[in-house]
């Protein structure tokens, strides 16, 4: 008898915005020296639901072995990823995704160094809707629109363009 296939999708309800609610890994909390990544990128190919099970837990997998943190977003072959961890893990999984060659294009909307706690601590990849990464960088937005000095203004403008540009009309 043949099991079928596991249907991955995404997590539906947003969460608490910019606060995780776990995927099952736990990462070890050495969180200083945070180093946090935002990209974007097109698919040549639109990957199928168990192409994009496979990449989930390879990048769960990973992520958990290099102690990187982080949402995937994947929506008709546009990919927008944030990724955290140390700076050396992360940029070598970057040097990684650019010699991808299923990716068409790929941008670096943002990095820095963020010497405080992980935005995603409990997500070793979380696989989200468009919706719920929406819900996150609107959150953000909202943030960093109350005063707090933010790098991360151009990359969540950029991000609500991809994600909703008739919301992105009003409000950035």
């Amino acid at each position: 008898m043949h099991e079928a296939p596991r249907q991955l999708q995404p997590h539906a309800s947003a969460p608490t915005p910019l606060h995780a609610h776990g995927d099952g890994a736990a990462i070890a909390r050495t969180d200083h020296g945070i180093y946090q990544l935002l990209y974007c990128s097109v698919f040549k190919v639109v990957p199928s639901v168990l192409e994009i099970d496979a990449l989930v837990s390879k990048a769960q997998s990973n992520n958990l072995r290099d102690g990187i943190t982080g949402m995937l977003m994947l929506d008709a072959g546009l990919v927008i990823q944030w990724l955290e961890g140390p700076r050396p893990a992360v940029r070598a999984l970057w040097a990684r995704l650019l010699a991808d060659t299923r990716h068409h294009c790929i941008v670096e909307l943002m990095h820095r160094d963020y010497p405080e706690q992980r935005l995603f601590p409990d997500w070793t990849m979380r696989y989200t809707s468009r919706r719920e990464m929406l819900a996150i960088v609107r959150n953000a937005h909202e943030v960093a629109q109350l005063g707090m000095p933010s790098p991360w203004s151009g990359a969540l403008a950029s991000l609500t363009i991809l994600l909703e540009p008739e919301f992105a009309k009003t409000h950035v």
